[in-house]
This record gives structure tokens, sequence and C-alpha cells, in this order.
């Protein structure tokens, strides 16, 4: 492992260890929109314990896996950076944002207790996440949802 720094041309940066050019080991990434994440990186992705901080000050620390958070303490409620919180019949949903519909990293919480935590698109789950089931079944990983 080399520790190093990584820039890209939209303003975002990882300062981390790198196996070979894959940021892996601890670090921080700093977003464009100043949002910055300071934890472990596996294969390029934020992993297990991190710090998500946003800029008015909010942190949101707790386990991440593929670059998603998945929870924290009992007592933490997950906030993501520029969450925006909505209701539905079918549940509530907190999360980003873009043009009024889910985008980015969000939780949903179902009336009959299922939770979604991961990446949206277009109104959808979408991309790296977790679902889990009010009988504690949980099912993690690449979600691709298409409308017919």
């Amino acid at each position: 492992m080399k520790n190093g720094k990584l820039s890209f041309l939209k303003g975002e940066t990882y300062t981390v260890e790198f196996v070979g050019n894959i940021p892996n080991g601890k670090g921080e990434f700093n977003f464009k929109n100043e949002n910055r994440y300071v934890g472990n990186f596996q294969n390029g992705d934020f992993y297990e314990m991190g710090l998500l901080v946003v800029p008015s000050g909010k942190k949101q620390e707790g386990q991440f896996a593929n670059g998603t958070y998945i929870g924290g303490s009992e007592n933490s409620k997950p906030t993501f950076a520029n969450a925006e919180i909505l209701k539905y019949k079918s549940g509530q949903n907190e999360g980003q944002l873009k043009d009024g519909v889910e985008k980015g990293l969000g939780k949903f919480t179902y009336t009959n207790g299922a939770v979604y935590k991961g990446s949206w698109k277009n109104g959808l789950p979408n991309g790296k996440g977790k679902m889990s089931l009010n009988d504690g079944t949980d099912y993690e990983g690449i979600l691709q949802m298409v409308i017919l």
C-alpha cells in the first residue's frame, strides 16, 4: 500500500492508501459539494466504519458497504447529504432528490416495517443497496429497476 491523492476534474479528491491505482485502506474523500467522507475504503468504495460530514456540520457515522450507508448506532438516524423527506401511502423516504425525484442515496421505510437503504435513480431503488424485511431477512446487492 502507498499513500496518495487522486483528484478528479469535477473537483472531487481521494486522499487515501492505494493498492495499485485503487483506493483501499484508511483515508478521506472530498465531494465537489463540500461533503466529506472519512473512514475505510475497499476497492474505491466507502467500507465498514466511516463518517460522512456535510457543510452544515451534520455528521452521519456508521457502517458502509459497497459505498452505501447501511446503519449506525441505535441512536443515530441516517441523514444523507442534502436529504429531504417524502411521504407516500406505502411508506416514507429520506434521501437525496433531483428535480423532486429520488436520486442518489436514501432510506425508504415501508409501512409494513421493511427498510431499503441504498442508491436511487429516477425515483426507484437502483444500484448498491440493502433491503431488510420485517421478518429479519436481509437482501444486499446491486438492484436494477426498470419501468415497463
